[in-house]
């Protein structure tokens, strides 16, 4: 009757281990869907923000006048522009290096 016991207690204790390492695998999974999932809204959320401050300078380019409009405005994009090509270039790369995981 003892060595039943011990077996069966012993073969609960591997059942258990080999459970929770399922369950760690699991939440390991569903821990990077999360990662990608918020690497995809923060890109999607820098784009519309790049995208509103374009407008924003189209639009007050268009209420000034032509020759200081064309000034500050090629100062303003051009700074705007390269103010977010290190942000997508680093996007980009995470992105990749993420999925090669």
């Amino acid at each position: 009757m003892a060595v039943t016991v011990a077996l069966l207690a012993t073969f609960m204790g591997i059942c258990k281990v080999k459970d929770d390492n399922i369950v760690q695998a699991m939440q390991q999974a569903q821990a990077g869907k999360l990662d990608h999932w918020s690497f995809y809204q923060a890109r999607n959320i820098r784009q519309d923000v790049a995208q509103a401050a374009l407008d924003g300078l189209l639009a007050s380019e268009a209420a000034q006048p032509a020759a200081a409009q064309q000034k500050r405005d090629d100062r303003r994009l051009g700074k705007v522009v390269l103010s977010a090509l290190p942000f997508i270039g680093q996007s980009a790369a995470a992105f990749r290096a993420s999925s090669a995981r």
